[in-house]
């Protein structure tokens, strides 16, 4: 910056800011927070950041998961800051569903915000998503988030505004318990109860459930992980067009999506509702998994 020299290993000024009340010490850059704030004009009393964590939440109603979320803001200033706001808005995102659903948008919603904030204020946003799925398919999204902190300078009349945008990624795994079951067996002409524990697969070939199934009948094991995991938005992409192409034959995606019985097309059902450089990426893979 060229105005006072910066001690990179300590995070520290060598000399006084020459505005006073710019930071959290007059030695400090961004409230001591130079990764998620920044402070060009050195003018800033304020800064605000993201838990690298969103709270998470999920439950199955029917053949449809419900994910909630929750993400929460913390904004610092100093004294030289009046009028001080904290907001945290949802900005959008989506859900890769379990084959053969489509991609699920997840909107952006208005700004929640609280007013009359101290030096040190913690505001939240929540957020849900409802998709399809089914035992032993797996999603993975991304949501966007935005924080924004505005507040006025002491002694002065433009009000000012720090942001911090992130992108948080996730992944629901829909588990299912094994079953019990009772089997009708003969022996010998006579006709005998047999107890045996059958382990219910709710998913064929292809991971899809048959409402006319009796072996896919209500299964009070079923549950949800959901998680968040690291990685670019590609990443999730990558990640998903894996756990839905790996090992499945061809010619069961075509029955299950309804198409013609070729790799071009499956892919193309697949993966054409993605932007073009996540579908070009998934269709790739898809190519290398499916069986032929």
């Amino acid at each position: 910056m060229g105005a006072r020299l910066y001690v990179l290993g300590v995070g520290r000024f060598l000399s006084l800011d020459p505005i006073a009340g710019g930071s959290a010490s007059a030695y400090d850059y961004a409230n001591a927070d130079p990764i998620n704030g920044f402070n060009l004009e050195g003018t800033a009393a304020c800064s605000v950041s993201l838990k690298p964590k969103l709270a998470m939440s999920a439950v199955i109603e029917g053949h449809q998961i419900i994910g909630g979320f929750s993400a929460t803001a913390t904004s610092v200033c100093t004294r030289n800051a009046r009028d001080i706001a904290l907001s945290v808005q949802i900005t959008g995102g989506y859900v890769n569903p379990p084959v053969p659903y489509a991609r699920v948008g997840i909107p952006g919603s208005p700004s929640s915000t609280v007013s009359g904030c101290s030096r040190i204020c913690t505001h939240s946003a929540s957020g849900s998503v409802s998709f399809p799925s089914h035992c032993g398919g797996v999603a993975t999204g991304i949501v966007r988030v935005t924080a924004r902190v505005p507040w006025m300078p002491r002694g002065g009349h433009r009000r000012r505004t720090a942001v911090v945008h992130e992108t948080y990624r996730l992944r629901y795994t829909h588990l299912c318990a094994p079953a019990y079951g009772i089997l009708r067996v003969r022996f010998k002409g006579s006709s005998r109860l047999a107890i045996a524990m059958v382990l219910v697969m709710s998913i064929s070939a292809f991971g899809i459930v048959s409402k006319g199934d009796s072996m896919t009948s209500k299964n009070p094991g079923e549950s949800v992980k959901v998680e968040q995991i690291d990685g670019s938005d590609l990443g999730v992409t990558e990640e998903w067009a894996r756990g839905i192409c790996r090992g499945v034959k061809v010619s069961a995606a075509a029955e299950a999506l309804n198409v013609e019985p070729s790799l071009p097309a499956v892919i193309e059902a697949l993966t054409g509702s993605l932007p073009p450089l996540a579908q070009s990426r998934a269709a790739a893979i898809c190519r290398e998994e499916l069986v032929t």
